[in-house]
């Protein structure tokens, strides 16, 4: 978790890769469990972290490891995008 955190905050490039990014907020949804394999499973099924917060809640909590409390999360990242580039 400190590895991802502190990568992510040198600005390393390999730290803003799809599975990299998806981890770290996963990190954040699942504190007591490492995801870097749920990050990849889920760009899998996916195809895309755009797609993976875009998807459904119900399309998130049928990939194992997602419960219904790591789904909304990534909702919420996908309400907070969308609110930020899209100011009213």
């Amino acid at each position: 978790r400190a590895r991802v955190r502190e990568k992510f905050l040198s600005g390393d490039a390999a730290s803003r890769s799809d599975v990299a990014l998806l981890e770290l907020l996963l990190i954040y949804a699942i504190p007591q469990k490492d995801v870097q394999a749920l990050a990849k499973t889920l760009l899998s099924r996916f195809g895309s972290l755009e797609n993976v917060v875009a998807a459904s809640l119900t399309d998130l909590c049928q990939v194992a490891g997602i419960q219904q409390n790591s789904a909304v999360f990534l909702k919420l990242v996908e309400a907070v995008l969308k609110a930020a580039l899209l100011p009213t």
